[in-house]
């Protein structure tokens, strides 16, 4: 009898693990998939003048960042705390560039939330951080040089980090709201014309390049401010790009799309000295497509 009894409850605590076992296994699928449902471009904050894009970290870590010249170029766009924690995600994530700085999405589990904040502390450990509450989400602060502070929270599946206070709150602001403004209504085309198979995709607003082409009778052609794109990936040891001007933004005839090539050229030879832009140019159909890579200069 004392037999039977241990045994119906041996099968009962089996049944137990078991299910429980399913339970966890069943929450993690579930909170992966709602992890990768989650669209980074929908919750970016404000009036951003640049984006980065980084669909597969790993190949941008370990391949393209590989590179010293690479490696200089990102330095120089991106914080190097950002950079600590890249070789730290397996997700894509964006990078939002605005006049109050640089703001990092990441798609995270709780899990992985907690190590990249872990690993983003290591920057940071000469003071203990603050930790605010607002609205039932928790932001950490840890403080940095010339009176800033590094900020990040996690909520809802994603992982957000920012040197301004305001845009962090902005975009938490939007994940409470369930915004999906900003970029991704403006421009819903951007994305769609970019690969999405390529390490990183590189948004920038062209007003900020001053491009210009001088006419036969000196006077400029500007073309209207638009969202440019690129694709980036590595070739033959080196990083290529393929970009393109489309619609009534581009000029009516080829000479001008090589010369506004040759202006973008300098303009990023001018912000970047240590690289040189091997580039050509294809005009068709009131559309430009620019191709090339990048090289170290004689300027180091």
């Amino acid at each position: 009898m004392h037999a039977k009894k241990r045994e119906i409850i041996g099968l009962f605590l089996t049944a137990f693990v078991l299910l429980t076992a399913v339970g966890i296994v069943l929450h993690k699928l579930q909170e992966k998939k709602q992890t990768n449902e989650t669209d980074l471009y929908s919750l970016m904050a404000s009036s951003p003048h640049a984006v980065i894009s980084i669909h597969h970290p790993a190949r941008f870590t370990n391949e393209i960042l590989a590179s010293e010249a690479a490696r200089k170029l990102f330095a120089s766009l991106i914080p190097p705390v950002f950079l600590s924690v890249m070789p730290h995600i397996h997700a894509p994530l964006l990078l939002s560039f605005h006049r109050q700085g640089a703001v990092l999405y990441v798609q995270a589990d709780a899990a992985s939330a907690k190590q990249l904040e872990k690993t983003a502390a290591q920057s940071f450990d000469a003071f203990a951080p603050q930790r605010q509450q607002k609205e039932g989400l928790t932001f950490t602060f840890y403080p940095d040089t010339n009176n800033r502070f590094f900020g990040c929270y996690y909520h809802d599946h994603v992982w957000v980090a920012s040197f301004s206070k305001k845009l962090l709150e902005e975009v938490s602001q939007n994940q409470k709201e369930g915004k999906t403004g900003g970029l991704l209504a403006e421009h819903p085309f951007i994305r769609r014309s970019l690969d999405a198979n390529v390490p990183l995709n590189i948004l920038f607003r062209t007003d900020i390049l001053d491009l210009h082409v001088t006419r036969t009778d000196s006077t400029k052609w500007t073309p209207p401010s638009q969202w440019m794109g690129a694709e980036l990936f590595l070739n033959e040891n080196r990083l290529h790009y393929l970009s393109y001007l489309a619609g009534e933004t581009a000029p009516a005839d080829s000479l001008y799309a090589a010369a506004l090539g040759d202006t973008l050229a300098w303009r990023f030879t001018q912000r970047f000295p240590h690289m040189q832009v091997v580039q050509q140019s294809t005009w068709n159909d009131n559309q430009i497509f620019y191709n090339g890579y990048f090289q170290p200069s004689d300027k180091q």
